[in-house]
């Protein structure tokens, strides 16, 4: 990300930073505090998108993302499965300046902070020894 986000910032008045959990293709996840009223209410795992939003429709199919991972846990029978999914709380975006000093629109999901180490969900191999997780 240009001019990477530091702990204390505020993302669309309602999410502040408190670090990077980490980093991959499609941008940053950082532990952040939901403010309400300026006061922090829950921690949230706050996926920051890498690049940019360019109109209203790459707005739109990111709510999407976020609607179709919420129906999936929803209507899944199966507790054992669901309970395997994230909660998604918000989609949003955001202002920032580029390297140039340019005003870019970013898109961010506020989801549920996950509390176990992931390996411990998935397994470290999965069938036939292939690689689930890093």
């Amino acid at each position: 990300m240009s001019n990477e986000p530091a702990a204390g910032q505020i993302i669309d008045k309602r999410y502040r930073l408190v670090e990077k959990l980490g980093s991959g293709a499609f941008g940053a996840v950082y532990l952040a505090e939901q403010l309400a009223y300026d006061t922090a209410f829950r921690s949230v795992a706050l996926k920051l998108f890498l690049n940019e939003i360019y109109d209203v429709f790459q707005a739109r199919e990111m709510l999407n993302v976020a609607l179709v991972l919420t129906r999936l846990v929803q209507e899944c029978p199966d507790s054992e499965i669901s309970s395997l999914f994230l909660q998604v709380y918000d989609v949003g975006s955001f202002q920032v300046s580029n390297k140039e000093g340019e005003s870019e629109t970013k898109g961010y999901m506020a989801m549920e902070l996950m509390t176990r180490d992931l390996r411990s969900v998935v397994g470290r191999t999965g069938q036939n020894g292939f690689r689930v997780c890093t």
